[in-house]
């Protein structure tokens, strides 16, 4: 297993023989919600707006598996998306056990645009830290522990008429 691994399994963090492909730019023909609170900076279509999205993302992504959440990642989601799918499952899975990580299992250490050619489509490089945590019931009884890792991800977010929507992660490394 990559050295980042810990008690995420590859089908938690969105990885499937390395990661997940979800290339395809469509519009959005079910016209699913956006988040009301996504900040206004990351509503703006430039590398800018899509780091502002990847951070705040993050953000959620950290609600959504410490609080836990289910049901608020999707509206940041292109529809295609298998890593926001798996992602929300892990979320479900923690409220319907009653469960959640102690505290927000990512921390960004460093973040910058790799590639911003396309209007429709723009990459972020993400180093997260993941934090030691536990995932705990109610009572604190420890199910799962994740150890301290460095992260570094490949955001991919696309327009796909609603705004940013994140397409998949890469992890690398």
């Amino acid at each position: 297993m990559p050295a980042w691994h810990t008690w995420f399994s590859p089908e938690q963090l969105g990885l499937v023989s390395g990661y997940v492909k979800n290339m395809l730019i469509f519009p959005n023909p079910k016209n699913e919600p956006v988040d009301p609170d996504i900040p206004a900076a990351a509503r703006v279509h430039n590398p800018k707006g899509g780091l502002a999205f990847t951070r705040y993302f993050i953000e959620r992504w950290n609600v959504a598996w410490s609080q836990p959440r289910a049901g608020i990642l999707a509206p940041l989601c292109h529809p295609s998306s298998e890593t926001c799918a798996v992602y929300e499952k892990t979320s479900a899975r923690l409220v319907k056990q009653g469960r959640r990580l102690d505290g927000a299992p990512f921390t960004i250490t460093a973040i910058k645009v790799l590639d911003d050619n396309n209007a429709r489509r723009l990459e972020v490089l993400a180093v997260l830290k993941q934090e030691p945590r536990n995932e705990v019931n109610r009572a604190g009884k420890i199910y799962r522990t994740q150890k301290a890792k460095t992260l570094p991800a490949r955001f991919v977010l696309l327009d796909d008429g609603r705004g940013w929507a994140l397409s998949y992660i890469d992890f690398l490394g």
